[in-house]
């Protein structure tokens, strides 16, 4: 991997998020790798370079942080978006409805 410190960029809030996200990913010691590398979650070869992800993503906006647009799905271009935590929130909320009506749809069908 190459010397990120020399171009100032390993205190940056990219270079943060893109730790992180290696981390919980591939690091089997990391403290949220249960939740991500366990369940098969992975980061694009591509990304595994600071530079590469950096040219992809952009620079962290401020007030945002990585996400990944199909939450089961890899970390990887076409699936990960600088999002803010209302934007996340909204996500899972969305989520959290269609899996209650799923669920409600399953037990009527159950009961028939």
């Amino acid at each position: 991997m190459p010397n990120h410190k020399a171009y100032g960029l390993s205190r940056s809030p990219t270079y943060t998020s893109w730790r992180a996200m290696i981390g919980r990913c591939h690091n089997p010691n990391h403290t949220n790798f249960k939740k991500y590398g366990q369940r098969g979650i992975v980061v694009d070869p591509r990304w595994r370079s600071f530079s590469n992800f950096l040219a992809d993503m952009g620079s962290r906006p401020p007030g945002h942080t990585l996400d990944r647009i199909n939450s089961d799905g890899n970390y990887e271009p076409g699936n990960c978006r600088w999002a803010t935590a209302t934007e996340q929130a909204k996500a899972r909320r969305a989520l959290r409805q269609f899996s209650t009506a799923e669920l409600e749809a399953e037990l009527l069908r159950r009961k028939s």
